[in-house]
């Protein structure tokens, strides 16, 4: 099956000039629906310090990120060059579905990255050796109904 482009939404820092720096990108699955883009993404700079390069790729309607990897894949490599990021730190995070997400993309691609967050979701205990040196913080709740422990 060919699966579309994925289309994406960038936030990038305030006087943010790609021919004067290079920055870290955090790559953030949403969850389905597809909402809008938690606060804490567009006040990194203001409330944490973080200057980075964030984008949220959207799934087409009848997919999760499970299904396109490799749409993943290509969605980092356009916006890493666009943006000139430091391709040394790229970060993948994302809950519900997005966590699902994390986790089949970082059984694909963990060299492209330098972390990643899961929040919620889960993948294939089998396929953990893939995953490598990649630092991973999962988080879970036990009170998620959705997906068990």
């Amino acid at each position: 099956m060919i699966y579309p482009k994925l289309q994406y939404e960038v936030i990038l820092p305030e006087s943010f000039d790609p021919a004067k720096e290079s920055l870290p990108m955090i790559v953030f699955l949403r969850d389905i629906p597809y909402g809008k883009i938690p606060e804490v993404f567009f006040s990194l700079e203001s409330k944490a310090g973080v200057r980075a390069v964030v984008i949220a790729p959207e799934c087409s309607t009848g997919y999760d990120y499970t299904n396109v990897p490799f749409e993943i894949a290509d969605a980092i490599d356009e916006a890493a060059e666009k943006y000139r990021v430091d391709t040394d730190k790229i970060s993948i995070t994302g809950f519900g579905i997005g966590g699902f997400g994390v986790w089949e993309f970082i059984c694909q691609f963990a060299d492209m990255l330098s972390s990643a967050v899961p929040v919620g979701g889960g993948g294939m205990s089998w396929r953990a050796d893939s995953i490598g040196t990649l630092p991973v913080w999962a988080f879970h709740g036990s009170m998620d109904s959705v997906v068990h422990k």
